[in-house]
């Protein structure tokens, strides 16, 4: 039972639908490593204070006083709407080390220090194992987290930090275990006491999303969506700020195993799903190797290696913003730092553009 178990395992990390999307690589990227995958089991990690970089610590808040006209760390993009800025974002978010996620591990370190570091977007996975909801990766029982415990961390962390706004794409695993029902995890989030209040619910697919500046006014601060699942077409099918995350967004491939794979740009930064959908406004680049490996993730978390695929996943799909890195192992690379540099060059570049001068 137990070589079933760890083959169905292996199956899984290796076939089943990640999250998003992720770019293209240069010729002039500094490829460390072969192009084996897995991560480095025993080694001593240390504990990343702020974001990591390679010249020690980026502090991701760069506002002068962030309790005013500040935005996601910056007081620049506050006019930017939520769908144009880039979120640095940690993949299977759930699946740590440090949370006994021992079996193919895609971190080493919890969530919500990933939140402290600068990542503004949390990938989970939702398993309903024997009735009992959790956030797993693959198989119940290979590690879990409880989910009203994260999102009551989140919560305290936009508590605490009230001119951020995160998202959260769940990917909702019915492949394991029992079928998750939708109504059911969100009484989950009921249990954590102001969460669901922070919800922005968009009434509809083509009306414009927020900006920064109005969800942080209004304290609708948590974009909330879900996959694979049965899309919610009534009104009363989803609790409200739930959403069906392919209305809204699309990706690129991911199923990369080696550094090769990533660099074929053609491939690597095509859409894994149909685009030109009404509504469809986030784009979602994964930037990560299956099954998870660290050695890859410091050449492909590295500053000039994720800041040209971004650039190159943009160029080929029509100059289109690029929303979402997802990347495994977030304690390496600089991406919290690329995510600032990037939004600000953004929103430079936004204010060119009004005054006619680009």
């Amino acid at each position: 039972m137990v070589l079933v178990a760890v083959v169905g395992t292996i199956l899984i990390w290796r076939f089943a639908p990640i999250d998003k999307a992720i770019d293209s690589v240069l010729p002039t990227f500094n490829n460390t490593g072969g192009d084996s995958g897995g991560s480095t089991g025993g080694e001593s990690v240390p504990r990343p204070t702020l974001a990591p970089t390679q010249d020690g610590t980026f502090d991701f808040m760069q506002c002068q006083d962030p309790s005013r006209n500040c935005c996601n760390g910056l007081d620049s993009i506050c006019d930017l709407g939520v769908d144009d800025i880039l979120y640095a974002t940690v993949h299977n978010a759930m699946a740590t080390s440090e949370d006994g996620f021992l079996f193919l591990p895609n971190h080493h370190f919890k969530l919500e220090d990933a939140l402290e570091a600068g990542y503004r977007g949390i990938n989970l996975d939702v398993c309903n194992c024997g009735g009992n909801y959790q956030f797993c990766h693959g198989v119940c029982h290979f590690g879990a987290r409880d989910i009203v415990e994260v999102f009551a961390n989140i919560n305290r962390f936009l508590d605490l930090n009230p001119t951020e706004v995160v998202a959260i794409p769940l990917q909702i695993n019915n492949g394991v275990g029992d079928t998750v029902d939708i109504k059911v995890l969100y009484n989950l989030m009921l249990q954590v006491p102001g969460f669901t209040d922070k919800f922005y619910v968009h009434e509809n697919l083509v009306e414009d999303w927020p900006t920064l500046r109005e969800s942080i006014d209004a304290n609708k601060r948590v974009l909330m969506f879900y996959y694979n699942s049965p899309e919610c077409k009534e009104p009363d099918d989803c609790p409200a700020g739930l959403h069906y995350y392919w209305n809204y967004a699309i990706e690129t491939q991911w199923d990369f195993e080696t550094l090769t794979d990533i660099q074929a740009t053609s491939n690597s930064c095509d859409f894994r799903t149909t685009a030109g959908a009404v509504g469809r406004t986030f784009f979602g680049v994964n930037n990560f190797i299956t099954p998870p490996a660290q050695d890859k993730a410091k050449t492909v978390n590295e500053f000039d290696f994720a800041k040209n695929r971004i650039a190159m996943c943009s160029e080929l799909n029509e100059n289109l913003d690029v929303n979402f890195i997802l990347v495994d192992f977030w304690s390496e690379g600089d991406l919290p730092r690329l995510t600032q540099e990037h939004n600000a060059a953004l929103a430079s570049r936004r204010r060119k553009l009004f005054r006619g001068t680009a």
